[in-house]
């Protein structure tokens, strides 16, 4: 019925305005006030108007791909290989970075990572991210298998001003103007500490060791408690390393300060 009324309005109108046009003009007369004008909706844009707009659909990015780093390090102890597949820092990396790092141990000795590392550029299956001594790194600068590093430095501006910050230091990665490496600031501070399994206490029902007598509890516990429940009698309750051998390291020492010092005992 709307439609119709409109339509028969239209019609109405366009003949007052032919009619309008063809007539006489008239005197002129004042200008009517404004007055207000009738709208007429028609029912298409009542419905229009009653339905509300819907909303864009909200289109979530997918996750980047996390990023596959692999890592070359020197290691004190290399014989006890690299960490295992589930390492807890290796989830941590990806849930804080979005990075799969491969953590590679490097030899014990220079002379092993020396030949590790040289034959890896020999055959351009260099890692990521390497440690290397200067003459190495001299050689494989001069091969062109190594990338600058200038860029980098401002986007880690926190550990560029605590580690990178002379120039004089940085000249021993600088080739030619151009930086290529990260060079080391030398050995920090530190000191051994012990670890202990907490899914072997929890599987065993212990709690961590707070004196020596519960350490030597807890050990003999992890090494014939099966506490990996593996059902094979493969576990230690307490294990270390030798620091160097002869005259010219601490030895095994170092690692059982935490007991000679009970005792009033240097290591």
């Amino acid at each position: 019925m709307k439609k119709i009324l409109f339509k028969i309005m239209l019609i109405t109108m366009l003949f007052t305005m032919l009619i309008s046009a063809c007539a006489q003009p008239a005197a002129p007369e004042a200008e009517p006030e404004d007055e207000p004008v009738a709208v007429v909706e028609t029912e298409a844009e009542t419905e229009a108007e009653a339905e509300p707009e819907e909303e864009a659909p909200v289109v979530e990015e997918p996750a980047a791909e996390p990023i596959d780093i692999e890592l070359w390090a020197g290691g004190r102890v290399s014989e006890a290989g690299p960490p295992p597949d589930d390492w807890i820092a290796y989830q941590k990396i990806q849930d804080e970075l979005n990075i799969n790092l491969k953590l590679v141990l490097l030899p014990s000795t220079q002379t092993d990572q020396d030949t590790k590392i040289n034959a890896a550029g020999a055959s351009n299956s260099l890692p990521d991210l390497f440690m290397v001594s200067r003459d190495v790194w001299y050689k494989l600068v001069q091969a062109g298998l190594v990338a600058p590093v200038d860029d980098l430095l401002p986007l880690m501006p926190v550990r560029t001003a605590t580690h990178y910050y002379d120039a004089d230091r940085n000249k021993l990665a600088t080739l030619g103007g151009v930086m290529y490496g990260l060079p080391d600031p030398g050995a920090l501070p530190q000191t051994d500490s012990l670890v202990i399994r907490q899914d072997w206490l929890d599987a065993l029902g212990l709690t961590s060791p707070k004196t020596l007598d519960e350490f030597m509890d807890v050990a003999k516990a992890f090494t014939f408690e099966d506490p990996d429940g593996n059902g094979q009698d493969d576990t230690y309750g307490f294990c270390t390393f030798i620091d160097g051998s002869g005259l010219t390291g601490a030895g095994i020492g170092p690692r059982f300060e935490f007991i000679y010092g009970a005792y009033g005992v240097a290591g």
